[in-house]
């Protein structure tokens, strides 16, 4: 009943095979659909590169849910128009925290882009949650009592908590401890 489509190429050049071509993703929808399925999640790298096929998959299966995951930074005042007329796209963005753990693991300026995105969602009444992933380095910042509240402050509806899983060369120093783990079952 709902289906995660990852439409774009992989960081590694090893994987660039695994990628979508507009005419497959348009295939997989239709048959979807025509399967009953009525929940399509869209992840990347970053799925809003292709707000324009996104756009025209929404409108086309106007009975479709998509749910993009995105690191809000493609997000803007003419994509949010266009969303909230079709009214069938939702947004799960990327968030790890406060300014500082967020910006040390995703880039200087992606807290930023995320309150601009929000607000941008909020302003349109166009639904929107978060996609969280927690390390050693943020997982109390992620389960804070202000974080929350600033979730709510901004506008999401939803989250999603996701802990870390190392990939190839990734940093294995971002796993959690049993005692850090501990905590989060805990909160």
């Amino acid at each position: 009943e709902n289906v995660i489509l990852r439409p774009l190429v992989p960081s590694k050049a090893e994987n660039a095979g695994a990628t979508l071509s507009d005419d497959e993703i348009y295939k997989i929808v239709k048959e979807c659909a025509s399967l009953g399925i009525r929940k399509i999640r869209i992840t990347g790298g970053e799925p809003l590169v292709k707000k324009k096929e996104i756009l025209r998959l929404a409108k086309k299966h106007h009975d479709v849910e998509f749910a993009i995951y995105t690191n809000a930074t493609l997000i803007d005042e003419e994509f949010c128009k266009q969303v909230a007329k079709l009214g069938n796209i939702i947004f799960l963005m990327s968030i790890e925290g406060t300014k500082e753990t967020n910006d040390a693991r995703r880039g200087e300026g992606h807290f930023d882009a995320f309150v601009k995105a929000s607000n941008l969602l909020k302003k349109h009444g166009i639904i929107f949650g978060t996609s969280i992933c927690y390390t050693s380095k943020n997982y109390k910042a992620v389960t804070s009592d202000e974080f929350y509240q600033f979730l709510c402050d901004q506008g999401a509806h939803f989250g999603f908590y996701f802990h870390y899983m190392p990939v190839g060369d990734a940093a294995l120093d971002l796993l959690l401890t049993p005692e850090q783990r501990l905590y989060m079952i805990d909160r």
